[in-house]
């Protein structure tokens, strides 16, 4: 499992999805708790440092995982505990804008219907 500290992830400004639901964050937290992260948050090279950090898909995770985390409510990634403060995470290994904003948008449209500002 790779983890990456939640205070070193870089979310863009230009992300497709702004608004996040408190209900989705909340519902995702509940989710977790009980079952445990099914599915890492994915991340890419960020452009100006070259690590691995910049957000690409899995930003309502991420802010579930930060509230579980805050309130110290454990939490398990493929059986085994995550530590608090940190996030699993799957690396997008090409940085091809046009694959992430394709992988971002994907998870957008598979989890909820997005309006037509978000999906533009």
């Amino acid at each position: 499992m790779k983890l990456i500290k939640i205070s070193d992830i870089f979310i863009p400004e230009d992300r497709q999805r702004k608004n996040i639901a408190p209900e989705s964050v909340a519902d995702l937290e509940t989710a977790i708790a009980e079952v445990g992260l099914l599915n890492p948050i994915l991340l890419t090279k960020n452009e100006k440092t070259g690590q691995i950090t910049q957000l690409v898909a899995g930003e309502t995770r991420l802010k579930a995982l930060r509230n579980l985390h805050f309130n110290d409510v454990p939490v398990l990634h493929d059986g085994k505990p995550v530590p608090n403060g940190f996030v699993p995470y799957t690396e997008l290994s090409e940085q091809d804008t046009l694959k992430v904003y394709a992988a971002e948008l994907f998870e957008n449209t598979a989890r909820t219907k997005l309006d037509w500002k978000d999906q533009a």
